[in-house]
């Protein structure tokens, strides 16, 4: 069985990541630039398959596995509860927790867009011209 390249995968990996973002700014923009994203998500892929392919898989002062690195582990234990959650046996409880996860995310993103995006950012014809117009006689 060949080997695959972790480069290849992670080029590959990014644009199949950036695609549906790439979708989604355009049915809410319609502006055809926004696919523009996907060869962004494959460079950004393409670079960290490169960082990960050479970097060691030791810890240079130590000579640990970098699992065994204290960030690492403190990272797994405080996540700890969810993966247990995430990966349970019961489908029940995987589908609720995956639920909540994917709601907290939604409610924390739609906030993040409601403070830092700018009134109408993703209107377009008539209504975004007169709502152009409206700010610029005030």
């Amino acid at each position: 069985m060949k080997k695959s390249n972790p480069i290849a995968v992670r080029t590959t990996q990014g644009a199949g990541l950036s695609f549906p973002v790439a979708c989604l700014l355009y049915v809410l923009s319609g502006q055809l630039l926004s696919f523009a994203l996907i060869p962004v998500g494959a460079a950004i892929g393409f670079a960290t398959g490169l960082v990960l392919s050479r970097r060691p898989a030791t810890d240079s002062m130590t000579e640990k596995p970098r699992s065994e690195n204290r960030w690492v582990t403190s990272v797994r234990k405080s996540l700890a509860p969810l993966s247990r959650a995430l990966l349970h046996e019961n489908v029940v409880i995987r589908f609720i927790s995956l639920l909540v996860l994917g709601s907290a995310l939604l409610i924390l993103a739609w906030i993040i867009g409601y403070y830092l995006l700018p009134e109408g950012l993703f209107r377009s014809g008539a209504e975004a011209h007169m709502a152009r117009a409206a700010l610029d006689t005030a």
